[in-house]
């Protein structure tokens, strides 16, 4: 008898423990966090200004000593005589003189070369 007593304590505690689940609204009815941005600013909206690169001056024209031949982002253009490169490798003029372009004869990519033909070397060509 002992035993379907506390059987009967043990169903009656464990009915005791099962409560019933609450019950949550359905989800229709649930608002969530917004997912979107609010208007009013782009995310791509921002430029650099342009880096004024390129060729100064044409072959033919006059340059002084010291004045900018090509403005360029890698050495696409390589010195030639009285010529120098700076460490952006822009090429400028050394010595007073005409530019002059020419290509290297032997360089399979038949690379530019850039030269500043001198007073006396322009006299005599």
């Amino acid at each position: 008898m002992s035993t379907s007593i506390s059987l009967l304590w043990r169903t009656s505690q464990q009915v005791a423990l099962r409560r019933p689940v609450p019950s949550f609204p359905s989800t229709a009815t649930v608002r969530g966090m917004a997912t979107k941005k609010q208007g009013g600013s782009s995310g791509n909206g921002r430029d650099s200004a342009g880096r004024r690169l390129g060729i100064k001056l044409y072959p033919g024209m006059k340059a002084k000593a010291g004045s900018i031949v090509i403005r360029q982002r890698g050495a696409k253009f390589r010195p030639g005589d009285n010529v120098g490169m700076g460490k952006d490798h822009t090429i400028f003029a050394t010595q007073p003189g005409v530019v002059q372009f020419s290509r290297h004869p032997y360089h399979k990519k038949k690379r530019h070369i850039v030269s500043i033909l001198q007073q006396e070397e322009q006299a005599m060509a």
